[in-house]
């Protein structure tokens, strides 16, 4: 008989009582009696702490498809324990190269290494050790440096896949080019995305019909959405060649939200995307646009398609029809 007063709770007591707890204290509650011991082993549990503990993923960890998963489908326990040893791996070398210069370098290159899985720890190092610590300025010198050779190995990875032509969008090479000069402020190519999956959000929020819409209202709808929050354009054009310009990072994350119509475009075009929009640059003539597409069942008015001819073939030197395309300027008007 199982003797704990726990087992005297409700299943849906314990259950809120568990929401309450940090990963140590779960654990703990876990050893309570048999049945926190299977409340505590729960999926679902690990998956919120993995969620409220760690912000970065390596890519290979797949984590934003994981969550799209049934709770079950995934050993969340086993991930939060590989994290949590990989913190105290990581957190033991840097210690280490703190206290002598022999092998510094080669202790910072095995933390890099990491990647993104130490990037929560690097960046906890850098807010949170205290002013009066001894050692303040060189756990902030090396962390940031860490973090800036994370940021750069995953720059390079990027420009290698386009070397060799491999899929990857424009918003992560112009994202990429942001990192070779990002050390541990918000901006990375994870930040952009989920930056991106924000606004999408925002705007089906605000147009509670978004979907029902037709291609060209869609299009429409997210810049004038775009503009209306600054995220596109640049007000003041004296200020065109700003290096700031530049960064896309700076465009989402920085007021004022100025950019050059490079990374306008490609900012509405990762939004369009995301809300079932074909959209996609065009650097014609001498100015950035957006090209948005049609669906092959319904025009750009969301009016039916009759398939009255084969699709035209992709050497096609032919005009498109106008209501297959649409080009637009988020970056001078909503239209």
């Amino acid at each position: 008989m199982d003797a704990s007063p726990f087992a005297k709770l409700p299943d849906e007591l314990l259950e809120a009582i568990i929401l309450h707890l940090s990963p140590a204290s779960t654990t703990a509650f876990a050893l309570a009696c048999r049945r926190t011991s299977k409340i505590a082993h729960e999926p679902r549990v690990w998956r919120r702490h993995c969620l409220a503990e760690y912000r970065y993923w390596q890519p290979h960890h797949e984590f934003k498809e994981k969550l799209t998963l049934p709770p079950a489908q995934t050993p969340w326990r086993q991930l939060f324990a590989e994290r949590r040893r990989t913190d105290a791996e990581a957190a033991d070398l840097f210690e280490a190269l703190l206290l002598t210069q022999q092998e510094r370098y080669a202790r910072m290159e095995r933390i890099a290494n990491w990647g993104y899985d130490v990037k929560d720890l690097l960046l906890g190092i850098v807010d949170g050790t205290p002013e009066d610590a001894d050692d303040v300025l060189a756990r902030r010198y090396h962390a940031n440096a860490i973090l800036g050779s994370i940021h750069r190995m995953t720059a390079v990875e990027k420009c290698m896949r386009l070397q060799r032509q491999q899929m990857v969008r424009l918003e992560e090479v112009l994202g990429a080019y942001d990192l070779f000069v990002l050390a541990g402020r918000r901006g990375d190519l994870s930040d952009i995305d989920r930056e991106f999956d924000r606004i999408a959000e925002n705007i089906r929020q605000r147009d509670p019909d978004f979907d029902q819409l037709s291609v060209r209202r869609k299009a429409g709808q997210i810049a004038k959405y775009l503009r209306s929050e600054n995220l596109v354009g640049n007000p003041n054009e004296e200020n065109y060649h700003a290096l700031r310009n530049n960064f896309i990072s700076m465009a989402l994350f920085e007021e004022p939200h100025t950019s050059l119509p490079l990374q306008s475009v490609t900012i509405y075009c990762a939004v369009a995307r995301r809300l079932g929009v074909n959209a996609r640059p065009s650097n014609y003539p001498h100015h950035v646009h957006a090209v948005i597409e049609a669906p092959s069942t319904h025009t750009l008015d969301g009016k039916p398609r009759p398939i009255t001819h084969p699709p035209r073939p992709d050497n096609d030197d032919q005009p498109p029809d106008e209501t297959e395309i649409m080009h637009m300027d988020p970056w001078r008007s909503s239209t």
